[in-house]
């Protein structure tokens, strides 16, 4: 009898324990998909308004009147 209970109760904790331990990883692989999540979302914000600066740039451009490196400004948001 005492050993059943012995062993019912270690069972019961291991249980439980592999069920603790499922959680927190999935609680952490939850949290690193929202910060790479987050951390692409900003990237396009970036990318989205280094295009819009190039096409403003384009549109002043006059073809006719001007070099084409003029209208190609240098962006400080681009490290090289």
């Amino acid at each position: 009898m005492g050993l059943t209970i012995i062993f019912s109760s270690l069972l019961v904790f291991g249980v439980l324990g592999l069920l603790g331990w499922h959680y927190k990883r999935k609680q952490e692989a939850t949290a690193q998909f929202r910060g790479r999540m987050i951390q692409l979302e900003n990237t396009f914000k970036l990318h989205g308004t280094q295009l819009l600066f190039r096409e403003q740039a384009l549109l002043k451009y006059n073809f006719l009147k001007y070099n084409l490196s003029a209208a190609l400004l240098e962006q400080p948001e681009i490290q090289l």
